[in-house]
């Protein structure tokens, strides 16, 4: 079951941000907010992948 949902999340760019959304109970927003501020420090390099 958890697999087949996971591909209907996947299949879209949207659903799947929705989906994990609504999976991590709104947190996901925190993280990313904060995994920005983290790599827009001073000193600090980043490779982005996809």
């Amino acid at each position: 079951m958890s697999y087949v949902f996971m591909k209907v999340l996947e299949s879209a760019p949207r659903r799947y941000d929705f989906g994990i959304r609504i999976l991590s109970l709104g947190r996901i927003d925190r993280v990313h907010q904060e995994m920005a501020e983290w790599g827009a420090s001073d000193g600090v390099r980043a490779l982005d992948i996809g």
